[in-house]
């Protein structure tokens, strides 16, 4: 996966930033490589990372650095790690998760606050790590940035062009097209659940009207009924080949036994839920793509987020 970073400078007085995209699998060590070339600095001084947040929970007392000569640091009671051996998967889980960056700080005190912005797949035929956005030039090594900006004359602009041109030029090592995850659709499937919600279908169709559509893997008929002309539950119900289509059968009869269909029925549901009526889970793997759902549950008056119920795709694993 590919983890997307914002990167900015603290205590600068103008936003310097950098917007970054690297694999998900490099190191911390890696991290503060192109955190050295995207900002311009020289690698002469100390640096650490420190986790702030991870997996959504504020952290306190764990940093991560290189590994020194004698392997103890004195100076330091919390956790501590090498930063050769932590790969970013480890603390960034998801969108809002941070760590802090401090570069010499024991003089000047760079700090960067580098925050995840998205969790997304890679791009075919894209090198990362690369830089798609910035703002300004970073002050000069062991300046310590006091002077006062001149709104006359402002702080010259940075090009990304430039900045890439430099992580080609001293990251080259670095520079890879990495695998797309076959095995994760996430993404996707969230993604054309939104799609999904803003075309209301329940606004003219209900769950008598089925239709079918065919499975273009396994060739399948697949029997949908959309759900929330009642108001009650919004989604899509979807009933796998001729097991389904007989559990579907059982549905619209009114006399059938729903705990025993429950038990057995094949098929997917994707259901539109409200945030507090969301899992813990639920809520974390939607926060994790990035992928916002904000607007107002139909029927309803207060805002609303979508579920992808994984029990159904447990029922579709154990039935093929």
């Amino acid at each position: 996966m590919i983890y997307e970073f914002k990167i900015t400078l603290n205590e600068a007085g103008i936003p310097i930033w950098r917007t970054i995209q690297m694999d998900s699998n490099a190191t911390c060590h890696d991290l503060h490589r192109v955190i050295q070339v995207v900002f311009d600095w020289d690698n002469y001084h100390l640096h650490s990372f420190s986790v702030q947040r991870s997996n959504g929970r504020r952290m306190k007392g764990v940093k991560i650095e290189p590994r020194s000569e004698s392997g103890e640091n004195y100076f330091w009671d919390g956790e501590m790690y090498d930063e050769d051996q932590v790969q970013l998967s480890d603390w960034f889980k998801m969108p809002h998760d941070k760590m802090r960056y401090t570069y010499d700080d024991f003089v000047d005190d760079w700090r960067h606050d580098v925050v995840l912005s998205k969790i997304m797949q890679p791009e075919k035929g894209v090198l990362y790590p690369r830089c798609i956005g910035a703002e300004y030039v970073t002050p000069e090594e062991d300046s310590g940035f006091q002077e006062e900006i001149d709104l006359d004359h402002p702080h010259p602009e940075v090009q990304v062009k430039e900045i890439n041109d430099n992580i080609h030029k001293f990251l080259s090592d670095m520079l890879a097209e990495v695998p797309i995850d076959i095995k994760n659709h996430w993404e996707e499937v969230l993604s054309k659940a939104k799609r999904f919600h803003r075309l209301n279908p329940w606004k003219w169709m209900d769950d008598r009207h089925i239709f079918v559509v065919v499975d273009p893997i396994t060739k399948e008929k697949l029997f949908c009924s959309i759900l929330g002309a009642e108001a009650e539950t919004f989604g899509l119900a979807i009933y796998i080949g001729k097991d389904g289509f007989r559990i579907l059968e059982h549905i619209l009869d009114e006399s059938a036994d729903y705990d025993k269909i429950a038990m057995n029925q094949r098929c997917l549901l994707l259901s539109f839920e409200d945030r507090q009526d969301l899992d813990k889970a639920d809520y974390a793997l939607i926060k994790t793509y990035g992928i916002p759902f904000r607007g107002k549950k139909p029927g309803r008056s207060f805002a609303a987020l979508y579920r992808v119920m994984r029990h159904g795709f447990w029922m579709m694993k154990n039935h093929e």
